[in-house]
């Protein structure tokens, strides 16, 4: 099960879904203490998140990207394998093109396909194959 958190910049993800109230996350990923700037590790004001248990997608708002794990994470702020909508782990350029993104606010996928919703340039980007690089 995963959580976004959008102002603490984190997502929280529990290995099976909690029985009681006040059960910590097993694994945090994006803000760590005062972390910042933009790297594989760091989100900044995550909306979307998007999981089958065992591949995560996080639409990283502020980031303008979906960051994309294909594995379980199993530490805290682990680095994501790969980015959508920029060239890099540490670019948050905010544009509109084919490969671009401007405030990805959702994310979704049937296990092969990838569809974000934007809100900074009112479009759905459908991605019809799981990627495998930035």
């Amino acid at each position: 099960m995963a959580v976004v958190d959008y102002n603490g910049n984190r997502v929280l993800l529990y290995n099976s879904i909690p029985s009681t109230s006040g059960v910590a996350a097993d694994i945090v990923l994006g803000a760590a203490g005062c972390a910042t700037g933009t790297t594989s590790q760091t989100l900044n004001n995550p909306r979307g998140v998007w999981t089958d248990g065992t591949r995560v997608l996080v639409a990283d708002q502020l980031n303008h990207r979906v960051l994309v794990w294909n594995s379980w994470p199993t530490s805290n702020q682990q680095a994501a394998d790969f980015v959508l909508g920029q060239a890099n782990m540490t670019s948050n350029t905010a544009t509109v093109s084919a490969s671009n993104m401007y405030y990805p606010h959702a994310v979704w996928s049937n296990g092969t396909q990838i569809v974000v919703a934007e809100i900074g340039s009112h479009r759905v980007l459908v991605f019809n194959s799981w990627p495998t690089a930035n």
